[in-house]
């Protein structure tokens, strides 16, 4: 069995580069010896900040700037892997350890290239299903990769780079060991640093984006396997850098993504975030030591080995002569050796600044800058107020915009209103004059003369006013001329605010002149303004609606006689005051009662009550025999005959809501006293359901009750007195 192990970052069951084996496994990883770590560090590269890919840049991801022009740089880089896979049903234990040779030159200041070649060891053990002599160790030697970068710097002392990579992978592995591609690989990235410590007062942070595309041919795939098919590759990576003096901290996050596999999204594809440190700063010997970790779960499709260990190790003494800030003066010679790019430097390699701005020539925009001026990150003279005299210079630095100002950036001030010129849209305005915001004369009642000058500075709106911005008052009424509507009003007349006199009651009569100046509204008055009361009733004329009351009557509000009861007979004339309401009276206000019963006519709902009858108090008999109603012989069913009577006993219980009956069933005495009982109290109840459901009465005004042959009202000897004594009697009950 041959595992390929010739990727720049070999993931077993994860996209590689060079050879790639891609194939979905369950990969676990397990701790390395200390033994393997003592021998990576033991390896040792050149030049600070090489990258295990041959330039400039962390160990995942490439910075997009170079070393400086005439770097020549030689790397060397170690990493180590074991991983516990299970391949076509057989488990085995992988070790990789890789070892690269990188070299680097720096041909101008933008200008990189570079090579390496990487050397492979690797160890599969433990197979579950073979003996262990089935333990096998290959080495061999990778595919040798050149590459080259364009560097393009802008911004603030060059703090923003954009670059380019591209690179070409040769087939010169080990092809049967798996560490060597069939066919060449070329590809291509975009680069992007942003050194905020290139920036004064920002903080010490350099941020680096990479993204670009590794091409393929397609792949055969070995027996067993599926077919993979245009299988390039997108590479993705970012990290953050925290460089100081002595050491320097990182943090990086990278992916893979196959093109091609349209269901394979992020969470299938391997992903690493790598933490490491730089030991020593630029210049210096220095070791770089770092941890991929893998961030996918375990049920990935593709996944990256849960962590590997990267290490770096670099002394400057094997550096070529080099200008590492590229100003034209060695490194040797260099007193400056770490000047920005473009920046002009003396014979000692250091910036010079002719005008003594801070900012050094060659990368100084505005060379002739005044002396005392502040300048910008470019060297320029700043002008907070924009009035024309630079920062720094500018006396009152805070200038309205717009302003025309003095030498020493002061403005002036030509009509002394506290508007600057060239902000004053009223250059003359009038000393002692309250001016507005544009510097124009305030007037506030409108009336000409300008606040601050004027001595009536609330003068009505429209008032004609003198020389000091006073009213004028021909008529001396209180009301400005321009406003007074009664121009020629007598003195001492009271007017209104429009100058016209006051009638505040409204009777005709001016104030002033009437003599009765509360007088109600609508009330008739005499010439002097009292009011007229022409009946003498105490209602005045005008709001007595009946003027002609006789004297002494006592009269309402509205001038009328009082009725008190409501009877119709004014009090005075009414004999019987205290009538109740709705009785029917005479013409003396006393109430009749035309049937004699105690009822008063109006209140009677019974008014034809034969004398000497009982009657309740709506003057309807308290007992009454309902004449006519009569039953079949023998039953409780109502005769036609007797709808009628019943319907005015109904309508009787309508018109008096209040009133409660009791329906009394009698007999004769034919039969037993138990069979007429039962016969008098069913004939009762018949009653009574036909006018509850007659009239919609409440069942809980009428009570039905029979008395079988119990109260006779005649003797039941004769035929007569047994018609008599078979009747139903219509009782009312409190």
């Amino acid at each position: 069995m041959r595992v390929d192990a010739g990727a720049e970052r070999l993931y077993i069951g994860s996209l590689g580069s060079h050879n790639r084996l891609l194939f979905p496994m369950e990969v676990r990883m397990r701790w390395v010896s200390l033994t393997v770590l003592a021998f990576l560090v033991a390896s040792n590269a050149v030049s600070a900040g090489v990258s295990p890919g041959g330039l400039r840049g962390l160990i995942e991801t490439l910075d997009a700037g170079n070393d400086g022009t005439g770097t020549l740089t030689l790397g060397f880089h170690g990493l180590y892997r074991s991983q516990k896979l299970t391949l076509l049903n057989e488990q085995e234990r992988y070790h990789q350890g890789q070892f690269r040779l990188s070299v680097t030159y720096a041909l101008a200041t933008y200008v990189e290239f570079g090579a390496f070649v990487p050397y492979h060891m690797t160890y599969l053990s433990g197979r579950g299903d073979v003996d262990s002599d089935a333990n096998d160790f290959e080495s061999g030697f990778g595919d040798l990769e050149t590459r080259a970068k364009l560097t393009i710097p802008f911004g603030p002392n060059e703090a923003i780079r954009l670059g380019g990579m591209g690179f070409y992978r040769f087939t010169t592995g080990d092809e049967d060991k798996g560490y060597g591609s069939d066919d060449p690989v070329m590809g291509g990235m975009g680069l992007l640093t942003f050194d905020l410590a290139d920036i004064p007062g920002t903080a010490p942070i350099r941020l680096h984006a990479n993204a670009g595309v590794e091409k393929y041919k397609d792949v055969e795939p070995a027996d067993g396997l599926p077919s993979i098919e245009d299988n390039d590759i997108l590479r993705l990576s970012a990290a953050v850098e925290f460089p100081t003096p002595a050491m320097s901290f990182f943090l990086e996050w990278s992916t893979d993504q196959l093109f091609e596999q349209g269901d394979l999204g992020f969470s299938d594809s391997p992903m690493r975030l790598t933490p490491g440190v730089r030991f020593g700063g630029q210049g210096e010997s220095y070791l770089d030591i770092g941890v991929r970790i893998g961030l996918n779960g375990d049920d990935a499709l593709y996944k990256a080995p849960d962590w590997e260990l990267v290490v770096s190790l670099g002394t400057p003494s094997l550096m070529a002569t080099r200008d590492r800030d590229g100003d034209g003066v060695a490194d040797e010679h260099d007193l400056c050796p770490d000047t920005p790019s473009g920046a002009i430097v003396d014979a000692n390699g250091c910036p010079t600044d002719s005008d003594l701005d801070g900012v050094y020539d060659g990368l100084d925009r505005c060379p002739g800058t005044p002396r005392g001026a502040i300048v910008d990150i470019w060297g320029c003279p700043t002008d907070s107020d924009g009035d024309g005299v630079p920062d720094g210079m500018d006396k009152c630095p805070d200038s309205p915009p717009g302003a025309l100002v003095d030498r020493t950036g002061c403005p002036q001030d030509s009509d002394g209103d506290g508007v600057p010129d060239g902000m004053d849209r009223c250059p003359d305005t009038p000393r002692g004059a309250r001016v507005d915001e544009f510097g124009c004369s305030e007037d506030s009642d409108g009336d000409g003369v300008p606040d601050g000058i004027d001595k009536c500075p609330e003068t009505p709106p429209n008032a004609p006013v003198d020389r000091s911005g006073c009213p004028l008052d021909s008529d001396g009424d209180g009301v400005p001329d321009g406003i007074d509507k009664c121009p020629e009003t007598r003195p001492n007349t009271v007017v209104d605010e429009r100058g016209c006199p006051i009638d505040e009651d409204s009777d005709g009569v001016p104030d002033g002149v009437d003599r009765c100046p509360g007088t109600p509204y609508g009330v008739k008055v005499d010439g002097f303004g009292c009011p007229l009361d022409s009946d003498g009733d105490g209602v005045y004329d005008g709001l007595d609606r009946c003027p002609d009351t006789p004297y002494g009557v006592k009269v309402a509000a509205n001038g009328c006689p009082l009725d008190e009861d409501k009877d119709g007979v004014p009090d005075g004339l009414d004999l019987c005051p205290d009538t109740p309401y709705g009785a029917v009276v005479d013409r003396n206000g006393c109430p009749l009662d035309s049937d004699g019963d105690g009822v008063y006519d109006g209140l009677d709902k019974c008014p034809n009550t034969t004398p000497g009858v009982k009657v309740n108090k709506w003057g309807c008999p308290e007992r009454t025999r309902l004449e006519g109603v009569t039953f079949a012989y023998n039953s409780a069913e109502l005769n036609p005959e007797a709808l009628p009577v019943l319907d005015k006993a109904g309508q009787l219980l309508v018109d008096i809501p209040e009133m409660k009956v009791r329906i009394e069933g009698h007999t004769d005495s034919d039969g037993s006293d138990a069979y007429n009982l039962d016969l008098s109290q069913r004939r009762a109840e018949s009653v009574r359901a036909y006018l509850t459901k007659r009239f919609s009465i409440d069942p809980m005004r009428i009570d039905a009750r029979g008395f079988g042959e119990s109260v006779p009202i005649a003797s039941n000897a004769t035929p007569e007195g047994k018609a008599l004594n078979r009747r139903v009697e219509f009782v009312t009950v409190d």
